[in-house]
């Protein structure tokens, strides 16, 4: 399995939420966040937990309830999340696009490589540099404009913040990007958390497309056929005549 890292910051030092912990919590919640790595931020099944970290199944289910407990877990409804994962794990643009354009360009140079009777080394360089200089180009206006940001910032629900990205960048390959900010900013979301889906999910549903109206039910009407006469107002004696009578 290709080894993964991420960020570990030493303000755990004077987090006391952290440091009261028992030492064998401290040592389970160091590798829940290996886990955590492997999905983005989401943690597996109780079972699969109890698997990768090679303890029963009730140690892993206290394990995990004394790390909701301490607030460093989230029930995410359908799923366990690690607090402020997306925040502090945040993706190095620049970096992730330097190393793209590595990869590229070597792809380019092997490729260029076994067909060298075809291709001089003069328009190798000016493949190479063609394709990279394009590539860099599109990519980079799409980190300066910032409409990423917009759209995550916002979001309802913020999880999962490299899958959302990408789903941002594939949905605007088609679709303008200011269209589909004006569209979530207007959407009309359930009043239930766990009912949002991922920001990844509504962009690759094409959710922005939505054909809906924004219809709120009018207030329920206040029962008061138990409530005795002497303590209504005269408008609410009258309505709970009708109420009785209805």
């Amino acid at each position: 399995m290709t080894s993964r890292w991420f960020r570990f910051y030493d303000s755990v030092l004077d987090d006391p939420k952290v440091q009261r912990l028992p030492d064998h919590i401290f040592r389970g919640w160091v590798n829940v966040l290996c886990l955590a790595s492997r999905g983005a931020g989401t943690l597996p099944q109780i079972s699969d937990i109890a698997f990768a970290l090679r303890i029963p199944d009730d140690a892993a289910d206290s394990l995990v309830q004394a790390l909701l407990d301490a607030g460093l877990i989230e029930d995410a409804g359908d799923r366990l999340i690690v607090h402020n994962w997306s925040e502090r794990q945040f993706t190095d643009k620049t970096n992730a696009l330097r190393q793209k354009r590595f990869r590229e360009k070597n792809r380019l140079l092997r490729v260029t490589d076994q067909d060298s009777n075809a291709v001089t080394n003069a328009d190798r360089n000016i493949e190479i540099t063609s394709v990279d200089t394009e590539q860099n180009r599109t990519e980079q206006n799409i980190i300066r404009d910032g409409l990423f940001d917009v759209f995550w910032n916002a979001y309802p629900r913020k999880m999962s913040i490299v899958s959302a990205e990408i789903a941002f960048i594939e949905a605007r390959r088609n679709t303008d990007p200011n269209l589909i900010i004006e569209k979530l900013k207007s959407y009309v979301w359930p009043d239930d958390m766990r009912f949002i889906p991922s920001p990844a999910r509504w962009l690759r549903d094409r959710r922005w497309e939505d054909d809906f109206k924004a219809v709120k039910p009018p207030p329920r009407e206040r029962d008061l056929r138990g409530v005795p006469d002497n303590l209504l107002s005269a408008d609410d004696y009258w309505r709970k005549r009708r109420q009785m009578q209805g």
